[in-house]
């Protein structure tokens, strides 16, 4: 991975230095077992509050934790950028909703 470690690798290796369990994981930041396994094993992203909430517990920065080169997954950066604007059109349309709602009254 053009020389910098995966981030399940650092969050592996971090875990294991302080003592904690998957399971603990998904506890500590209200999450399903099988979530925080898929993160912990690298097959998905942590939400961001979440990786921020991670990294606060651990100690560290998220970037010392998830050190890795967007590049090398582009699929993950564009789900998150796609659910982003998603979720603004989404607000948009319960406003402009609410809005017209409003009128018809």
């Amino acid at each position: 991975m053009n020389g910098t470690r995966p981030f399940k690798v650092n969050l592996k290796k971090i875990m294991q230095q302080r003592g904690l369990k998957v399971n603990q994981l998904a506890s500590l930041v209200n999450a399903h077992l099988s979530n925080a396994s898929l993160w912990v094993n690298g097959h998905e992203m942590p939400p961001d509050d979440i990786q921020a909430i991670i990294a606060l517990w651990l100690g560290k920065t998220r970037d010392e934790i998830w050190e890795f080169k967007k590049e090398c997954f582009p699929e993950i950066v564009e789900i998150s950028t796609l659910n982003k604007k998603l979720t603004a059109v989404e607000k948009t349309l319960a406003e402009k909703l609410g809005e017209s709602l409003k009128e018809d009254v």
